[in-house]
């Protein structure tokens, strides 16, 4: 964490340019996606470290800018998909720090979108692990407020993974079907008393923050996190015949 510390101000930095460069091109949409982008980045060092308001703050500020992207553009599946990335961080901090009404409303908001995404492509791996998360994520929550609703979310997860299952077995799902059917088989269980530290929210692909390691040098870990994220929505906006040719970009490592 100490070390990580080190990136705040490079990152603070990065997100003030960013701003500059964005109200000087307010029309750019690119530079409000890298706008977006650094503010995500600096709410996933502040969770990282701890400081969960301040990233609340900037996830929050990333999902204002995503808002207005979709609003100029709303058939981007990546504007859609920049907005789930967002709201999820934001609900999935939320829950961390048991503001469960919060964490809710985030979710439930963002449920018709996931599920237009998954529409879209339901054989996707990515569109599959965001619903799945979503629907174990509003499965948590309503645990931690004792509501009746948790087993429907419980249950529509169960489902969807029991189907990918089916079609492509893996050891994961096998391990979360065998997590959730415990859950199921146990409706009258209250387990509204749990530690969130004992609870494991499976996180989509396309949710999951790029934090640097812990032993990082954090500056550079930082730069070299903004620098593949702008390179995989460069990638993700390549018309589908060249992207298959072109190598995905992959996550920096060895820092």
């Amino acid at each position: 964490k100490e070390r990580l510390k080190g990136a705040i101000p490079f990152l603070l930095k990065k997100a003030r340019i960013a701003e500059a460069l964005q109200q000087g091109d307010p029309h750019s949409p690119q530079l409000a996606l890298d706008m977006s982008s650094v503010h995500q980045s600096c709410g996933d060092l502040f969770h990282f470290i701890g400081e969960n308001d301040r990233a609340i703050s900037f996830y929050q500020e990333a999902l204002k800018i995503d808002e207005q992207l979709r609003a100029g553009d709303p058939g981007s599946p990546q504007y859609a998909q920049n907005y789930c990335t967002n709201a999820w961080r934001l609900g999935a901090l939320h829950l961390e720090s048991r503001q469960y009404k919060a964490a809710r409303e985030v979710f439930e908001s963002t449920l018709p979108l996931v599920l237009a995404l998954w529409r879209d492509n339901p054989h996707s791996a990515e569109t599959n692990t965001g619903l799945i998360s979503l629907y174990m994520s509003l499965g948590l929550v309503c645990d931690r407020e004792g509501s009746c609703d948790a087993m429907a979310w419980h249950q529509k997860a169960y489902d969807l993974i029991s189907e990918i299952q089916s079609r492509n077995p893996s050891p994961a799902h096998k391990r979360i079907l065998e997590g959730l059917r415990w859950r199921l088989d146990r409706p009258f269980l209250d387990v509204s008393g749990i530690s969130n530290a004992e609870v494991s929210v499976p996180a989509s692909t396309w949710a999951t923050p790029s934090i640097p390691h812990p032993t990082a040098d954090g500056a550079r870990a930082a730069q070299l996190n903004l620098e593949y994220q702008k390179a995989r929505k460069a990638w993700e906006a390549l018309p589908w015949l060249r992207r298959i040719r072109t190598p995905k970009p992959e996550r920096p490592t060895g820092i």
